[in-house]
């Protein structure tokens, strides 16, 4: 029996491995790395340096807006999934929307105390401009760190085109990033 609101994304929604590769369109002082093994490989970008600047291009089209009265979105929720760990090599990132969206600064810190290291996601609320197809998402290494290091590792994005993820999911579990 299917579950009542359960459907389908209307677009490839999560973006990891080769995907996440493709939506990069520059990056300065990142590299794309597998810090996994063949066997179980954990690839993403991964920067060291203040003032490294990647730039990834999102799909923001809806392929079902206007069909069967689906009502165009102009907010597209974006999760980045990014490394937290307590590895003392860590950094922070500013995040920044550019191109044909618009969206909140956000900052986003890759250390935490708990000895544990995981994939963390930020929720980011884009908006649309002008009916635009795409949204770049900017992310640069902080200069400022509460550790010894500068290490950032982006591993996916979901893009969240067509739904309002605030609506389905209790953000007690989320991480917010703060705002710049």
């Amino acid at each position: 029996m299917p579950c009542t609101g359960n459907f389908p994304p209307p677009t490839p929604s999560c973006l990891k491995g080769p995907n996440l590769r493709d939506l990069m369109v520059s990056a300065e002082g990142w590299t794309w790395a597998n810090e996994g093994s063949t066997t179980r490989p954990r690839w993403g970008f991964v920067a060291t340096a203040p003032g490294s600047d990647l730039l990834l291009r999102l799909d923001t089209r809806n392929p079902h807006a206007g069909e069967g009265g689906v009502k165009v979105v102009w907010t597209v929720p974006v999760l980045l999934h990014y490394l937290k760990s307590y590895n003392t090599a860590m950094g922070s990132v500013l995040l920044r929307c550019e191109g044909g969206c618009s969206c909140t600064k956000h900052t986003l810190d890759g250390w935490h105390e708990e000895m544990v290291s995981q994939t963390s996601m930020a929720l980011i609320h884009t908006s649309r401009m002008n009916n635009a197809t795409t949204c770049d998402l900017g992310i640069s290494v902080l200069e400022e760190t509460r550790t010894e290091g500068h290490k950032f590792k982006i591993s996916g994005v979901v893009v969240g085109v067509g739904y309002d993820l605030s609506g389905t999911y209790d953000h007690k579990y989320w991480r917010i990033p703060e705002e710049a």
